[in-house]
């Protein structure tokens, strides 16, 4: 009796990814050198790389990449899972075919686009940057896997404010919030007026009480909301704060936005009136689009 052994498509189609990833441990090896590993928007810096075994790459291609990313724990973003991903900015560096085992090149990081973003170590949503390398293998007429190689850099933001800009002011009659701040050069200063009328029995917010006015920035988007208060005071008029020289920034993405806002409360439910302005900070005073 023959003994015979039957293939069926999917348990090939599974051997076939199971022998690629134990070619990709074959691959070869590349090494990353820079001379900063932490850029200021607009600044440029120097890029080495040594390739072992090179001959046996057929291309290499290196790109500066920009991405945002996005985690949505209790919303699942659309398309499946708990996350998503997209890349708004990618920077060729070099491309070569039959690349030799070393390379450089000086790389420069454009001014106007958005720096690196992480409110914390478990923030939900981020702006990340990498030095993206991707080799063509010349073996087994393309079948050997590539080689896909992120080395993460940070951008740093330039500061948005001179240190001897003069401040500016905005004043909020009646305790509304109008009027946009689209560019702010040093210091915020609104003025908050007590709520008409001489009674207030009526279960309306009481005119004499102060303030908590907060400066604060949240995120937008399909991930689950970051948001931070970078200062706070009480008052029952005026107040005034100083903006933070490194964001950061405003900006706007398909899957992240952030958003500054300065926001007054008083009272306390059923007697509370809460007023807010969102503005824009940025060393345009235009929001960062992260895709125009």
């Amino acid at each position: 009796m023959g003994v015979g052994l039957v293939f069926t498509l999917p348990g090939l189609v599974l051997a076939a990814a199971a022998l690629q990833s134990f070619l990709a441990l074959t691959n070869p090896r590349l090494r990353v050198m820079v001379s900063s590993a932490e850029v200021p928007l607009g600044a440029s810096f120097d890029l080495a790389w040594a390739v072992s075994d090179a001959g046996r790459l057929r291309s290499l291609r290196v790109w500066l990449e920009g991405s945002e990313s996005a985690d949505a724990f209790n919303n699942e973003p659309p398309g499946g899972g708990h996350g998503s991903h997209a890349t708004f900015a990618t920077f060729p560096i070099s491309e070569a075919d039959r690349p030799g085992e070393r390379g450089s090149a000086r790389v420069s990081v454009p001014a106007s686009t958005m720096h690196s973003f992480e409110a914390s170590a478990d923030a939900n949503n981020k702006i990340l940057w990498s030095i993206r390398f991707a080799g063509k293998s010349a073996l087994l007429w393309g079948f050997w896997p590539a080689t896909d190689v992120a080395y993460g850099i940070t951008v740093l933001p330039v500061p948005v404010i001179p240190l001897s800009a003069e401040p500016s002011s905005v004043y909020v009659p009646g305790g509304a919030l109008k009027g946009a701040v689209e560019r702010i050069d040093g210091m915020l200063s609104i003025s908050i007026a007590p709520a008409p009328g001489p009674d207030r029995d009526d279960g309306g917010p009481d005119p004499t009480g102060e303030f908590e006015v907060r400066l604060g920035w949240r995120t937008r988007g399909k991930g689950n909301t970051d948001q931070d208060v970078v200062a706070t005071v009480k008052t029952g008029r005026d107040f005034w704060f100083r903006l933070p020289a490194d964001g950061p920034y405003s900006f706007s993405g398909k899957l992240v936005s952030l958003v500054w806002a300065v926001e007054a409360e008083r009272g306390s439910w059923p007697r509370k009136e809460t007023v807010r302005q969102e503005f824009i900070l940025s060393p345009t005073g235009r929001e960062i689009e992260l895709y125009r």
